[in-house]
């Protein structure tokens, strides 16, 4: 059986995405489509939810089939992000398509180089590679500006039906992401007059506190992230240095009931990816500490609506705030 592999975030559906399945119809009697990003938080990156876009693609298979007898197949799989770890990545796929197939050594991998983004394209030398022309030059990314700024018409004809109706209907799961990309828009206003915009990256702190077998988290009031969980931090003051800014954090968000002493700093690391947060860079340092004995009494407080302890094993089930989880992953290894 020809296993033929296709790999993207789909954020939304369109043709240029459909053209290649059609391809791969054409193609392979087994064809497995990994859904990127299902493991983050909707936002203007990543507004649809796995569970949309893999109906999406099965309509779209399923459009594409001419005979309902046919015998081929298609596997609508989740793919999670890991930042910080490509090779936890790679093996996160891996074990994905193994899930599915007993092929594995009659595999291909099917994509278009579009630009840096598709390295990953050759990052299984254990399979073989089938590069598809693009016949048609359209990304998601426009088609997802042109949503939120009500002008989806501008995109109609890159759409199958089932998505521009979707796109057509204000959903309520989206009110949050819609005010997130207003807040995002509002704020590079604000900075219009800067005389060196490419200078510009935010400094923010955040606190990776851990006790016995839990984390403390905090769940965003803000607009960016509302509703999400996410580590302790924010900004980092003028005159602060970053370890003092995730302290301060940690007691203003968290009213955390112990002394400053009682809380242990085990090591720290910088998190500069410019794509891990939205708008502006912002580059944040994670501060890892540990407390000994009962975890203290907290209360979410400032712009954090709730604030408790959350056991470690239930990190790797949570779609957190940007890159949280990776960050909590990189002290901890519990992705």
């Amino acid at each position: 059986m020809n296993v033929g592999i296709y790999i993207g975030r789909f954020q939304p559906l369109h043709i240029g995405h459909i053209t290649i399945m059609a391809y791969m119809q054409k193609k392979y009697d087994h064809i497995i489509v990994l859904v990127g990003s299902a493991n983050q938080r909707a936002s203007i990156k990543n507004p649809f939810s796995f569970e949309q876009r893999k109906q999406w693609l099965e309509q779209s298979f399923f459009d594409l089939v001419d005979d309902a007898n046919s015998p081929q197949k298609i596997s609508v799989l989740p793919l999670n992000d890991y930042r910080y770890n490509e090779k936890k990545w790679e093996a996160g796929l891996v074990a994905q398509v193994a899930s599915v197939t007993i092929d594995m050594d009659n595999v291909t991998l099917v994509g278009h180089e579009k630009d840096d983004s598709s390295y990953y394209l050759k990052s299984f030398p254990q399979w073989t590679y089938d590069s598809v022309a693009q016949s048609i030059k359209i990304s998601a990314t426009p088609i997802r500006t042109a949503w939120f700024e009500d002008r989806l018409a501008d995109y109609a004809k890159f759409l199958p039906p089932y998505v521009q109706q979707y796109l057509s209907v204000k959903q309520p799961d989206h009110k949050d992401t819609f005010a997130e990309y207003a807040y995002l828009e509002a704020e590079k206003q604000k900075f219009t007059d800067y005389p060196y915009p490419e200078t510009l990256k935010l400094c923010c702190a955040d606190a990776v506190l851990v006790c016995n077998d839990a984390i403390l988290l905090i769940k965003r009031g803000d607009v960016i992230g509302k509703g999400s969980w996410a580590l302790p931090g924010g900004y980092v003051n003028r005159g602060e240095r970053f370890a003092d800014g995730a302290m301060r954090e940690l007691y203003e968000e968290t009213q955390i009931d112990a002394k400053p002493e009682q809380i242990k700093l085990i090591n720290s690391h910088m998190f500069d990816d410019p794509k891990r947060t939205f708008g502006f860079d912002r580059m944040t340092v994670g501060h890892y500490y540990t407390f000994k004995g009962n975890c203290p009494a907290v209360k979410g407080a400032d712009d954090a609506a709730e604030a408790k302890w959350v056991k470690l094993s239930h990190i790797k089930n949570m779609k957190m705030f940007d890159d949280h989880a990776d960050i909590i992953d990189h002290f901890l290894n519990i992705l």
